[in-house]
């Protein structure tokens, strides 16, 4: 049985909380609720083109061209930094004064780790289509406003870049490439990027968009349309690697929460998916087997060219999970929420 669904709020994405406040985006617009997502207000809309205004609230249009605010993050000195298919942009405390902030990237979509927030800096990696496989580059900044490029991968190296994490245990950055066999990489490095290790290469295993650390693991889930998808643990001491479990596609999100662990697998449509449809998967210890589906919703009926099947993680707050759902048939731009305690559940 899936769990009781307290509510689904339409036209909006759940991104953090702040201050005891649900921020969520629509559009280009950011709202904030003091009562656990049962009233909004508008604290502010972000100073794009009147066009893009517009044309936003078509959304095959901004489906497509991935219009919109795609991350929200509390960064040092309480500034708040806001990622859009239009650049970046800080943000008083109170979510309702905006500066653009000069970044020179050609910015697409950003994913979950496309941003890390460290104690001394917060970085960008680059997403973007990048078919020509150009430079590919890593940002710095200590303030939200002044950036610099920490360290670029060179031309014909990698596609992009799919997650920059902080390991709280080692104090080094980690981040994993794609797409193809010989552009995947995972590894770390220091704040500087002057002292890189690479863990592994130039297989699809190495290829992930989030990371979960333990003082003695490192877990992910495979990042993978074409072929099976796998929860990986890597040792610490062995540096072994051993596949956990299968996932019926792309792993986005591997979260722990109150409850245990959640994964979020979505639908590209590739030939290692197992069914057009996105999904969370529950289990109570990340070691243990099988994972049980929880909620898994089918793909709508547009192409995949207007994005793919996904359910977006978006935080744990007053023991409720607020996960947001993509290009999925009833919950297309909209978000559930999902009490904790009744993620422990059977698969459907």
């Amino acid at each position: 049985m899936a769990p009781e669904i307290i509510s689904v709020l339409p036209r909006i994405r759940i991104h953090t909380c702040i201050n005891e406040f649900l921020i969520a985006s629509r559009g280009y617009s950011i709202l904030k609720s003091p009562d656990n997502g049962r009233t909004w207000r508008v604290s502010g809309t972000l100073p794009v083109a009147a066009s893009k205004l517009f044309l936003s609230k078509s959304r095959i249009i901004s489906r497509g061209l991935r219009m919109g605010i795609h991350q929200i993050r509390q960064i040092q000195n309480d500034k708040i930094l806001i990622l859009c298919d239009n650049g970046i942009f800080l943000a008083d405390p109170a979510l309702s004064d905006f500066k653009r902030i000069n970044v020179n990237s050609p910015f697409f979509q950003v994913l979950d780790n496309n941003i890390c927030v460290t104690p001394e800096f917060t970085y960008y990696g680059e997403y973007i289509p990048n078919f020509k496989k150009n430079e590919v580059h890593i940002f710095r900044t200590r303030d939200g406003e002044k950036w610099e490029i920490v360290y670029s991968f060179p031309k014909k190296s990698i596609k992009h870049i799919h997650l920059l994490q902080f390991d709280p245990f080692s104090q080094k950055l980690w981040f994993s490439t794609g797409d193809e066999d010989s552009e995947c990489l995972l590894g770390y490095t220091n704040s500087d990027f002057s002292d890189i290790e690479i863990v592994g290469k130039n297989e699809q295993h190495w290829r992930s968009l989030e990371l979960l650390f333990t003082p003695e693991k490192i877990y992910w889930g495979t990042d993978n349309p074409d072929r099976q998808n796998w929860l990986i643990s890597f040792d610490r001491k062995t540096l072994s690697l051993q596949k956990t479990a299968q996932f019926s596609g792309p792993i986005y999100n591997l979260k722990h929460f109150s409850g245990g662990y959640i994964i979020l697998t979505a639908t590209e449509g590739g030939a290692g998916e197992w069914y057009n449809r996105a999904s969370m998967w529950f289990s109570p210890d990340i070691e243990a087997s099988p994972w049980k589906t929880c909620i898994s919703y089918e793909k709508d009926w547009m192409p995949f060219v207007f994005g793919f099947g996904r359910l977006l993680f978006g935080v744990e707050s007053n023991n409720s999970l607020y996960v947001s759902g993509s290009s999925l048939k009833n919950i297309d731009n909209s978000t559930l929420m999902i009490p904790s305690e009744r993620i422990r559940c059977e698969p459907e």
